[in-house]
């Protein structure tokens, strides 16, 4: 009788047990599915397009050095294309793993080939050319521009996230560039950390994508080594650009943004941004904005620059102060930019579209030469007050003076923009953009030019 209890009492107990972890395992399923329906409801996938007109005047014949003779480069830059980018962005599968991608391409409405070199369209590398001539191919071309896996944990007040693969990068020394048809990319990890106003960030970068590029390629260069002012170029190297940072975004209207990074054998940069904003009323404020950007040259692979007679690495820095007062729907901006050292240099060496961020560093020219001083003065308005939402405009100036020489010199940029935004109806979402920018100097490895741009984006919301 003890002995039929006992097997009851286990046969009960197995009964028991194995019924928990069928509901155990039953629940993990419905929870991991219900993730799943949560991961695949929270995605999204739109359909960008933009079609862009470009033409670029320089005001002087062009010439570059070949091996053969003195090519004669496109007096005038044109071509019109179409641009599709497809991005899909996932939610988190247990509300932590996802994954984004976009596929980018650019399709030749035209393009001559005397005419390349205009950031819209591919421009072959080997010219194809009369005598005298530099002639390139204009060509379509697409790209898997992003895919990158994302990781998300904590909660609102401490939370962290993770990105692994080709991605849109937008830290102060390293960034990618949106001004034509498709953007640039970068591949990289990039990790940060947020906690309350403070976000804490880092990123490893090995190779990028310029904007017409259709393949991901190292950051890399020649090595160099010296015999007094004479550089020899030697075997090609590549690196790794490594960078960590912090901010600080107060709700208050002030913050600051410090940033350090390292090219090994290449190149060192730092940054410091800090900004704070004066309410005046309802409708004004006052934005001080300060910006400061410096590089060094660190080993064989940056070329160095002569000084006094001597070759040295290259050392350069860059101050900006701007101020901008808001009233309504009016902006007016003043900046001050000054150069220290030898001319700034924003590129890693690779395909990396880079820039500068600084209120100086405008559509063309970034007003970085050695030793420059420059101004800009900007005005933004929104005609939304006027009875015209979406319709907005544009202007600034900048002026710059350089030392060349003995002589000192000046070059100045305008820039206007002029953009739509359809508001409602069918064509909600579409904006039409005219751009001109003008630029004029005596520097002598630069040109004056005359540029505009006819940009018509629509973003079509396929999920």
């Amino acid at each position: 009788m003890a002995l039929q209890k006992t097997t009851l009492a286990v046969a009960i107990s197995m009964a028991l047990t194995s019924g928990l972890m069928m509901s155990a395992e039953t629940k993990a399923m419905q929870g991991e599915e219900s993730s799943l329906n949560t991961m695949m409801e929270e995605s999204t996938i739109d359909l960008e397009l933009r079609n862009l007109y470009f033409n670029r005047d320089y005001r002087e014949k062009r010439t570059s050095p070949s091996p053969a003779n003195l090519l004669r480069q496109p007096s005038i830059q044109e071509s019109w294309a179409q641009g599709a980018r497809l991005n899909l962005q996932s939610g988190y599968f247990m509300d932590m793993f996802g994954f984004d991608a976009s596929w980018y391409g650019s399709f030749k409405l035209h393009g001559d080939r005397d005419e390349w070199g205009s950031g819209a369209l591919h421009s072959s590398n080997t010219p194809k050319h009369p005598t005298g001539h530099d002639e390139r191919d204009q060509r379509s071309y697409d790209k898997l521009g992003q895919i990158f896996m994302k990781a998300h944990f904590g909660d609102e007040s401490l939370n962290g996230n993770i990105k692994a693969g080709r991605m849109f990068l937008d830290t102060a020394v390293l960034n990618d560039s949106d001004s034509r048809v498709t953007p640039s990319t970068t591949e990289a990890i990039y990790a940060d950390v947020n906690w309350n106003e403070f976000t804490f960030y880092g990123f490893s970068s090995e190779k990028a994508s310029a904007k017409t590029d259709s393949g991901f390629h190292k950051y890399e260069g020649k090595s160099y080594t010296y015999s007094g002012t004479t550089s020899t170029p030697g075997k090609i190297g590549d690196w790794t650009v490594n960078s960590i940072g912090t901010r600080y975004d107060a709700s208050e209207g002030y913050g600051f943004n410090a940033q350090l990074a390292q090219a090994k054998d290449y190149m060192k940069a730092d940054y410091l941004n800090a900004y704070y904003t004066l309410t005046l009323n309802e409708d004004a404020n006052v934005l001080l904005d300060g910006h400061y950007h410096k590089i060094k040259g660190d080993g064989k692979y940056q070329e160095k620059v002569k000084h006094h007679g001597m070759m040295k690495d290259r050392d350069s820095e860059i101050f900006n102060f701007a101020a901008q007062l808001q009233l309504s729907d009016l902006k007016f901006a003043l900046s001050y930019q000054k150069v220290n050292g030898d001319k700034y240099n924003d590129s890693w060496g690779g395909s990396d579209d880079n820039g500068i961020m600084t209120w100086n560093s405008v559509r063309y020219s970034d007003f970085y030469r050695k030793d420059e001083k420059s101004w800009m003065a900007k005005v933004d308005y929104d005609f939304s007050s006027m009875g015209l939402p979406g319709l907005s405009f544009m202007t600034l100036y900048v002026h710059g003076r350089y030392s060349e020489g003995n002589k000192t010199h000046s070059e100045w940029e305008r820039n206007t923009d002029l953009t739509y935004s359809f508001q409602e109806g069918a064509l909600a979402g579409l904006s039409i953009k005219l751009r001109n920018a003008t630029f004029r100097t005596h520097h002598s490895d630069n040109d004056s030019l005359d540029d505009n741009r006819l940009i018509v984006d629509y973003t079509v919301a396929l999920l």
